[in-house]
């Protein structure tokens, strides 16, 4: 019985560091999306349970919550200029604990 060889690859050492790179960028992004997907279930479940909201709204503000957040990731808007708009328009200020 012979034995197979095993392929040999040669890679550049930049093509190395961009392999890793982008592995890096696509777990990084992947972690993000799912940490605010699954963000999502407390004040979702405070909506339903506090202030009666059905399936429909639920949604609504789950579409809404995720068109804010790619806003953020685009560059459109960040956290600062949310917090500050809060505080101009209702006089809540978000403080961290």
């Amino acid at each position: 019985m012979k034995k197979q060889k095993t392929p040999l690859y040669q890679v550049t050492y930049k093509e190395i560091e961009n392999y890793i790179e982008q592995g890096y960028k696509k777990g990084r992004y992947d972690a993000i999306k799912e940490a605010t997907e699954l963000s999502m279930a407390v004040p979702m479940m405070i909506l339903r349970d506090e202030f009666g909201f059905g399936g429909k709204r639920l949604v609504k503000f789950y579409e809404a919550f995720i068109d804010l957040y790619d806003s953020i990731d685009k560059k459109y808007l960040d956290l600062k200029d949310i917090i500050k708009t809060i505080k101009e328009e209702t006089g809540i200020e978000i403080v961290k604990r």
